[in-house]
């Protein structure tokens, strides 16, 4: 989806070039934008596996850098209650950057596990909520 999402975007960029001309404005900018858009939508659909491994790559950066930050944060907090809870939280995030970097398959696999578990429970939490929305509906 993200791959078709980034050429469409990139084709109205290429459209949008020529507006741009015709008002005078900087169109290699929109020009460019619009190639860089649909060759990243080319590379995602052709190559689905790379992306999924940078992404879990980025993310995997994010939560060590993050980690680190939050470790740091808990011994320079004013907060001292919560200092602890900080460390803590940073820990577990420096741990799950350094476990994504060192099995990214297993992380991978984990990451869509956890998705799957999160949308079948937000799922089921709607189906819940719909009930009540619609007693709330009748009774208005």
């Amino acid at each position: 989806m993200f791959g078709i999402f980034v050429i469409v975007e990139g084709l109205f960029s290429l459209a949008a070039t020529y507006y741009a001309a015709k008002a005078r404005q900087r169109w290699w900018t929109v020009l460019l934008r619009g190639l860089v858009e649909i060759a990243v939508g080319i590379i995602v659909l052709v190559w689905p596996g790379i992306t999924a491994l940078a992404l879990l790559f980025l993310i995997a950066a994010w939560a060590l850098i993050s980690g680190i930050i939050e470790v740091v944060g808990a011994f320079s907090s004013a907060v001292k209650p919560y200092r602890a809870l900080l460390a803590i939280s940073g820990v577990i995030s420096i741990i799950i950057g350094i476990l994504l970097f060192s099995w990214p398959v297993g992380g991978a696999v984990a990451i869509v596990w956890l998705i799957g578990i999160y949308a079948i429970v937000i799922g089921i939490l709607l189906f819940i909520f719909s009930f009540d929305v619609r007693k709330a509906t009748k009774a208005a």
